[in-house]
């Protein structure tokens, strides 16, 4: 398990989020550079950056997920139309 992140780093993970919904990525080296125009400590920027990475990748995972859903609901009711023709 890892560490629980402190509240200041969730406030800010999240005020960057919704001020830069499309800017950050998976990948923690990515996002570092885009911390660090806001974040001047280092501690703090990484622990910022991982964590924004982990819940882009947990959206990401989400979004996937619904999709996949709902390719199957419209296979399943194709199949169901497709035997009630018969």
């Amino acid at each position: 398990m890892g560490r629980i992140k402190g509240t200041v780093i969730k406030r800010a993970t999240k005020e960057l989020l919704k001020e830069y919904p499309n800017e950050f990525t998976e990948d923690f080296e990515k996002n570092k550079p885009l911390v660090s125009l806001h974040v001047k400590q280092k501690k703090f920027r990484n622990s910022v950056a991982g964590y924004i990475a982990r819940i882009v990748k947990r959206q990401n995972k989400k979004e996937k997920r619904i999709k996949e859903e709902e390719k199957e609901r419209e296979e399943i009711s194709k199949k169901e139309l497709w035997s009630m023709r018969q």
